[in-house]
Formats: C-alpha cells, sequence, structure tokens
C-alpha cells in the first residue's frame, strides 16, 4: 500500500516504515484501546509532483485523484490539464459533460492514438495501413501488399473548440464542458445522440429531425409548422420546448358538425385557468355554418363568427391524421393555442425576418437542425386569433413583459367583458349579463380583452391550432 503523508519537510522515502499508536487503557471509559499500523513505502513532500501530471501531490490528495496515476480517471487527459480546462479528472468522471463521449476524444479530437501526422498507422508488426481523409472521412484503402479493405472510419475527427454551438457558447469553451456539441460532425448534438441511445461518434448513427418522424410527417402535411424552443421566454429560469403551430388562419368549406355538452365543463377542459364561472347546461351551437378547419393554406376567407367555446370544439372534433408507409398516423394532439405560444413565436419573428421562425435565432432546439427556418404566417395581418386563455380582468393589472404586446383594448364597463346572454352562473340566459373574464385575443403585438369565451364577434375574431410545449 502506498501512502502519502503531507508534510512541509522534503521528500522522504522510507521502504518499511510503521507507524503504531496506542492509546492509554487504564481506568479510561471514554478512550479505550485504539491502535493504527500502516505500511508506508512512500512518504512524499505535498509540494512536488510524483507521476508527473502538473499536479502537486498535496493538491491531488484534495482533490481526491491518485498522485501515483497521470489520469486518474483514464480518459487520456493528464489529471493537471483536466485541472486547468476545467474537467473533472477524478476517477469515474472521464465524461464531464455527461454527453456520451469522453473528455479525452472531446478535448483531443478523435483520431486513435496510433495515427500519426502522415496519417499511417503503425501496427503492432511492420505492417503499415495507408489512410485517406475525404468529406466521409477516414478511408483505410490497404493493409499491406497482401490483403486490400476498404472500411469507413467516422472518427477521424479534430480537436477540441472547433465544432459546438457557436451561438450558445463561448468559442473558447472546450467541447468536453459542452454537451451540445457535435463530435462526428452529423448535426446532432451528442446529449441528444446520448438520449436518443445513437451513437456521438459516428456519423452514420443519427435520430431523425422531428419533421423526419412519421407523426412530424402527418403534422407538417396537414399545414402545421415545427416552432423551435431552446431559450428562455418568460424568465423563469428554464428553456422553453418547442410546438407545433398551425401555418396559417383555419379555412374551411366542408360543413363541421359538432357538441360540446356542459358549458362549464367544456370550459374547464379547453381554456385556461379553470373556472367555476359559467353555467353547467349544455351549450349552444351558433346558427351561424360551422366547417370543417383546414390549416395548410391561405385562400379563401379565414373562419370567424363563432363563439371562442366553438372554435375550441371545431379544433378538437378534428385531429391531424395520415397515412405514413401505408399506415394511419395520428398527429400531436392539437387545441386552440397559448398566449404564450404567440409571445413565443412572435420574439422568434422578432429576432428574424418577417413570419418566419428559424432555429438559432434566440437558442438552439435539439430536435431540428441549427439552420432550420420556417415560415408562420398571418400572425401580424390585422385580424385578431382567439387563444385559450382566460383573464379575470378585474385582478389584472399589469402584463408581463415577455407577453410581448404594445397596445391592449379592453372593456371599461365594469372591467368585465362584452357579451350578450353569457350564461354565467347567474344568468338566467334572457339579460345582457357581462362575462368578468375574457379570452385573450392576440393580434399580433396587440392585445384585446373584450370578449367573453361565449361571446360571437361576427366579423374579427379568427382562430388556429397548436399541440402543447412538447416534452423535452
Amino acid at each position: 500500500m502506498k501512502t502519502i503523508l503531507k508534510t512541509s519537510l522534503a521528500s522522504v522515502i522510507a521502504s518499511a516504515y510503521i507507524l503504531s499508536f496506542a492509546g492509554c487503557i487504564d481506568d479510561r471509559t471514554d478512550f479505550g484501546k485504539n491502535s493504527l499500523s500502516v505500511l508506508v513505502d512512500n512518504v512524499l513532500d505535498p509540494d512536488l509532483d510524483e507521476d508527473g501530471d502538473g499536479l502537486n501531490n498535496g493538491d491531488e490528495i484534495d482533490l481526491g485523484t491518485d498522485p501515483f496515476v497521470k489520469d486518474s480517471d483514464g480518459d487520456g487527459l493528464d489529471d493537471g490539464l483536466e485541472v486547468k480546462l476545467g474537467t473533472k479528472p477524478q476517477s469515474g468522471q472521464e465524461d464531464t459533460d455527461k454527453d456520451g463521449v469522453t473528455d479525452g476524444i472531446e478535448v483531443l479530437g478523435t483520431h486513435p492514438d496510433n495515427i500519426d501526422n502522415e496519417g499511417k498507422v503503425t501496427t503492432a508488426g511492420e505492417e503499415k495501413i495507408l489512410l485517406k481523409v475525404g468529406e466521409s472521412g477516414l478511408k483505410v484503402l490497404a493493409l499491406d501488399i497482401n490483403k486490400s479493405i476498404s472500411i469507413d472510419y467516422w472518427g477521424n475527427r479534430d480537436a477540441a473548440n472547433t465544432h459546438h454551438n457557436l451561438l450558445t457558447e463561448n468559442p473558447d469553451t472546450i467541447d468536453a464542458l459542452d454537451p451540445m456539441n457535435d463530435s462526428d460532425y452529423d448535426k446532432r448534438p451528442n446529449i441528444k445522440e446520448k438520449d436518443q441511445n445513437t451513437d456521438p461518434l459516428d456519423q452514420k448513427s443519427f435520430y431523425p429531425w422531428i419533421y423526419e418522424t412519421p407523426v412530424g410527417k402527418v403534422m407538417e402535411e396537414a399545414g402545421f409548422v415545427y416552432i423551435p424552443g431552446g431559450f428562455d421566454l418568460d424568465g423563469d429560469g428554464a428553456d422553453e420546448s418547442g410546438f407545433w403551430m398551425a401555418k396559417y388562419e383555419a379555412r374551411g368549406t366542408e360543413v363541421a358538425t359538432i357538441t360540446v355538452g356542459p358549458l362549464q365543463e367544456f370550459v374547464n377542459k379547453h381554456f385556461k385557468p379553470a373556472t367555476n364561472h359559467y353555467r353547467n347546461d349544455d351549450a349552444p351551437i351558433s346558427g351561424e355554418a360551422l366547417f370543417v378547419p383546414v390549416y395548410d393554406t391561405n385562400i379563401g376567407a379565414s373562419l370567424s363568427g363563432m363563439r371562442p367555446y366553438e372554435m375550441a370544439a371545431l379544433v378538437d372534433a378534428y385531429p391531424v391524421s395520415g397515412v405514413i408507409d401505408d399506415n394511419i398516423t395520428l398527429g400531436e394532439k392539437i387545441t386552440l393555442p397559448l398566449n404564450k405560444q404567440y409571445a413565443h413565436i412572435l420574439k422568434l419573428i422578432d429576432g428574424n425576418r418577417a413570419d418566419y421562425v428559424k432555429n438559432s435565432t434566440l437558442g438552439y432546439d435539439v430536435n431540428v437542425e441549427e439552420e432550420y427556418e420556417r415560415g408562420v404566417f398571418e400572425i401580424n395581418n390585422g385580424k385578431r386569433e382567439i387563444t385559450r386563455n382566460l383573464v379575470k380582468l378585474i385582478d389584472l393589472q399589469t402584463y408581463p413583459v415577455w407577453w410581448n404586446i404594445n397596445s391592449i383594448q379592453r372593456s371599461d364597463k365594469n372591467k368585465s367583458a362584452a357579451g350578450t346572454n353569457v350564461f354565467t352562473a347567474t344568468d338566467t340566459g334572457e339579460g345582457m349579463e357581462q362575462d368578468d373574464y375574457a379570452v385573450i385575443i392576440r393580434d399580433g403585438k396587440k392585445l384585446n380583452l373584450r370578449y367573453g369565451v361565449t361571446f360571437a364577434e361576427k366579423e374579427y375574431n379568427g382562430f388556429r391550432a397548436a399541440s402543447e410545449y412538447l416534452a423535452k
């Protein structure tokens, strides 16, 4: 056993040095008999560096690294270098950023240890393997004159500081501290590859982008656009995930049939927050013609003239589905969008060209490539769109900055939303009751709080559909 005694004396070497200690035994019951025997092969000065890794012996004891081993965690980096880089040198910490690629590979590159600068490999014998680096990686062309092979080798990559997300990380950040870096240059970050059980060091092993999955294909065919997340919209310290949003406002020509049922139950299921504000009688259906909503075209007039709960019922009644590889595939569940989702899109549009969202504008969403860009239209076209958020006006005096609004319209009368026959809990169905809850309606950065969930605006209020924020 090798033991280091931290001492200020010069280095001492003792081949067989026994330390022993015996406590007083006498009649003392609070101490008892104790003995310690340690075989010390080397007593080292804490200010010296026994293993030559760049750390003195005392620091290695403090860090929990092995002062007799240059590379305590076996990741290919000496302990002293790891301390300088900020990676973890302790045993069991060979992957500091937990992205599935060891620190040594991320810092030194993924060249095999025995590849020299001339592009040759010396095997255990005298044979030579000729190498060629091309766009597809490293190819092994030949193994001496008696053998001929051609093998793709995808591990031939440059060293660190060359391929991580420069949009969200300092360019000087080493890859071993950046789980979002891409070691195999397949445009997928290591950490997501690890989560998806693909190989972050194999360019041929990668997960599909979200729009390449069966569900994603169905959503795009139905006119939906994936809205990337990867940034903190509301300041809660957590990055938002992405979601699907209809490319256009809802249109339609095919007559639809919907049922709503008890109003209070329906509102609590389809709007936020839940309230106990409405009668639970069966909700009436508008006399206006209702049409099956479609979201993949801007031809024709947008659907409008309905009560907000009827819009929610239309979205709910006609989910997204399609046929992929001869199989019927359901898309993501869709609802009326959240106010937060409009703010999310407007934030992305603000940092990009009009009506287009891009992955790299504010952050990096691992579900799509860094250069991903899609159009989502009619957000700022002067026509109001219903959200599924309700707000009690008497309680709402200020608005969060992240709502991203520059003007507000709200009812002045009793600080309540306009609407006849709103079917509140106290309404007889005959009067001019005012709804204390307003539906949040977006017109780009304009906010309209003048209508209740049961009031039909004949011309201006349209709608579209969105998925929930997707799980990360």
